[in-house]
């Protein structure tokens, strides 16, 4: 049951979502794809808040709010959530960072338009149960917590040798390195490859990990040494959701915090 509480946020947010997408398009109108981007963004992060008060789960941190869209797309049979969503969180990174041409930026404000659309269409869907925790920090007993930190561990070590125990043949990665998703174990195992031809002393460290359902959330750190020197320093923190089935890893997303 929805309460009258949670139906009162919920239209907060809705409306609130509904706004920011309309500043986003003026913003692009008069010339600032940076503020576009930003508003967009918290466009697609409101419909999220909003289907997450209906149903009663939290929202107060930004890897909840792709645990939301996953499980809103699981329980309506919405993949295409999953997607639009994912392209929204890449506004975000655009918004610190500048690297999408106008057309790209017009074309994610588009994409998010079809997400709250949807979102507001799937309004009446049954509301199915939580798995959003106050708290989603425990271990989780399907064992996808450890296979995440292999696939962290790949990043580290550079040996793929284990790939095929932990990464799905049928693996898709939404966010890609910048032309379109990749495919496969082997296309995970491209940006791994990627990753250690350009830093050959990379670290990767996980600062944080929460387990959702069957999707985990991990908070990364990137670093490597100075050439020349032996401190490591970081030059890169990114948020990663993972989502597992059968123990292995299927889907990803992932944008980039700093």
């Amino acid at each position: 049951m929805v309460t009258a509480s949670a139906q009162q946020n919920e239209e907060k947010y809705a409306e609130l979502s509904r706004r920011l997408l309309q500043q986003a398009q003026d913003e692009f109108d008069k010339g600032d794809r940076l503020q576009a981007s930003w508003k967009a963004w918290d466009a697609a992060a409101h419909a999220m808040k909003a289907a997450a008060e209906r149903r009663g789960w939290n929202h107060s941190r930004i890897e909840y709010l792709f645990a939301v869209a996953d499980q809103v797309a699981g329980d309506t049979d919405n993949p295409e959530l999953r997607t639009l969503f994912s392209r929204a969180s890449t506004l975000y990174q655009n918004f610190h960072e500048d690297w999408q041409p106008d057309d790209m930026v017009q074309e994610g404000i588009h994409e998010v338009r079809l997400l709250v659309e949807l979102m507001e269409e799937l309004h009446n869907q049954p509301v199915q149960p939580s798995v959003v925790a106050n708290e989603a920090t425990s271990l989780d007993p399907a064992g996808n917590d450890e296979q995440m930190r292999r696939m962290v561990d790949f990043f580290n070590t550079g040996d793929l040798s284990t790939l095929a125990s932990v990464v799905a043949p049928d693996y898709i990665d939404h966010q890609g390195v910048g032309q379109g998703p990749l495919l496969g174990a082997d296309g995970f195992a491209g940006v791994v490859q990627l990753s250690r031809e350009r830093h050959p002393k990379l670290s990767v460290d996980v600062d944080e990990l929460h387990v959702v359902g069957d999707v985990v959330v991990t908070k990364l750190i990137w670093s490597e040494p100075e050439s020349g020197q032996v401190d490591f320093h970081t030059y890169r923190q990114t948020m990663e959701v993972v989502r597992f089935a059968e123990g292995l890893a299927v889907e990803h997303w992932g944008v980039r915090l700093g």
